[in-house]
């Protein structure tokens, strides 16, 4: 955990149905535990200080793998409909617990980043000395998660176009990037093939 007066937060949608994996990939095996748990706890393992956590209601199994580790859950009535819905459950619940202030930030990554590092995590932070920049990794020179957005971006959120999705925030504002080893890089998983192929990897 980070002891400056500057304070870290992640928050990771996981509200997905896994539809083209056609099993719940968040719970596939990963390295003797499940890919959530490797993520949460490469979350908890970094310099952020509190990870939020956003899925449906009705996902029972993963709820309860969740509430294994320290994070906040967050489980709204409805289900999330994207990505960018998601992101918004979970800003909502840590503007109301724990009261950002201007000089904290703000990761957004997917949950399904089964080779995550906290190597990684930490190295993002530390590249973020502008107040007002979005920090981007890149990994053999391409853009990827996990992404750091000033808190005060974060807030921008909500004037996303409805047809638009996070992307397009992070296209709109200024950005540095922070080079990383392409071994390091931390893709999702969609497919049963992805995620073969990131296991015989690793």
């Amino acid at each position: 955990m980070t002891s400056t007066t500057e304070r870290y937060y992640a928050i990771l949608p996981a509200a997905g149905r896994s539809q083209r994996m056609g099993t719940h990939k968040l719970l596939l095996p990963w390295q003797r535990q499940t890919v959530i748990d490797h993520v949460l706890d490469a979350w908890q393992a970094s310099c952020v200080n509190k990870v939020v956590i956003v899925c449906r209601k009705d996902d029972h199994e993963l709820a309860a793998t969740i509430k294994r580790h320290p994070v906040d859950l967050v489980q709204p009535e409805t289900a999330p409909i994207d990505m960018k819905a998601s992101v918004l459950c979970g800003l909502h619940s840590l503007i109301d617990s724990q009261n950002p202030q201007p000089t904290d930030r703000c990761f957004v990554a997917p949950s399904d980043l089964p080779t995550l590092q906290t190597q990684v995590i930490d190295a993002v932070a530390a590249a973020a000395t502008d107040p007002a920049h979005v920090v981007v990794p890149r990994f053999a020179g391409k853009s990827s998660h996990p992404v750091l957005f000033p808190i005060s971006v974060m807030y921008q959120i909500i004037k996303i176009p409805p047809d638009r999705g996070l992307n397009h925030l992070v296209d709109s504002v200024e950005k540095v990037f922070v080079d990383l080893p392409g071994e390091q890089a931390c893709p999702d998983i969609d497919t049963p093939q992805e995620y073969r192929a990131l296991r015989d990897q690793h």
